[in-house]
């Protein structure tokens, strides 16, 4: 389960507009399943929760904080982000985990990007 504006970035277009202002405005997600096959030794169930703050808007740019933490086989492990978000993409860093093979990937990743939304 997961609130409409999760994975959409235009739900709300006001938020865009040349204004500042206070937002507060919550998306939060909730999954749970079991696994059966795996290749990763993780316990069950696989669940995940996630929270998403849209914290402001400042002439037209939001600024949010975004938290995912999981258990079981579900990825990431957790992720923490704070960024910067336009109609168009977004400006971000981001700290995570995903419990992968270490010749995947070395534990902690912290990246900064640029996302586009099309």
């Amino acid at each position: 389960m997961q609130t409409l504006g999760w994975d959409l970035p235009y739900r709300d277009p006001e938020i865009y507009r040349a204004k500042t202002e206070w937002l507060n405005h919550f998306d939060w997600r909730v999954t749970i399943g079991y696994d059966w096959y795996h290749s990763r030794d993780r316990s069950q169930p696989s669940a995940q929760l996630g929270v998403n703050w849209d914290l402001a808007t400042v002439q037209g740019c939001v600024l949010y904080l975004r938290g995912i933490g999981s258990v079981g086989n579900e990825t990431p492990d957790w992720l923490g982000e704070a960024g910067v978000r336009r109609k168009k993409g977004k400006l971000f860093f981001r700290y995570e985990r995903y419990g992968l093979e270490s010749t995947l990937a070395r534990g902690d990743t912290a990246v900064v990007g640029i996302g586009f939304n099309l």
